[in-house]
């Protein structure tokens, strides 16, 4: 155990200080426990802002893809007990290493039911219908011929 002597700059006098027992006393017990249920396939505990904290400190990650894989790792292999140090350090490495990136979501625009013009019979229809009432054809064959139809909007 190293004891360093320690002097008040402002009266001088000296006091023993232990670095060991310092760092003991400093640390906070943790408030939470983290663990996983096999058969609901989540972890119990994880605040949601925890999740926020960790997403704004590593915002490369696809947070839900890695604790669904760790989930995966658990049931294989279930000796871990302390998920959260295990969850940072996963955290870390899938940034370092770029293991789950976080894909964009892409914006779902929704698509107009356009009247197309059947360049058989001349007659309309809507795109939502999956063929001209006077021909049966495939979408792929649906797809050829509305190139060559007028649409109309």
């Amino acid at each position: 155990m190293a004891i360093i002597k320690l002097k008040c700059s402002e009266c001088g006098h000296e006091e023993d200080f232990s670095l060991t027992q310092h760092k003991k006393q400093t640390r906070a017990p943790r408030t939470y426990q983290i663990s996983i249920d096999v058969d609901k396939n989540k972890f119990i505990g994880i605040t949601s802002d925890m999740a926020d904290a960790w997403q704004e400190a590593y915002p490369t990650v696809d947070l839900v893809q890695m604790l669904k894989s760790m989930i995966q790792y658990y049931k294989i292999n279930p000796s871990k007990t302390d998920w959260y140090k295990t969850i940072l350090n996963r955290l870390e490495k899938s940034q370092r290493y770029n293991l789950y990136p976080r894909t964009p979501k892409k914006e779902i625009v929704p698509q107009k039911d356009y009247t197309l013009v059947c360049s058989d019979c001349g007659g309309t229809y809507k795109v939502s219908d999956k063929v001209c009432p006077c021909t049966k054809f495939s979408k792929a064959e649906k797809a050829e011929r509305v190139l060559g139809g007028k649409i109309i909007t």
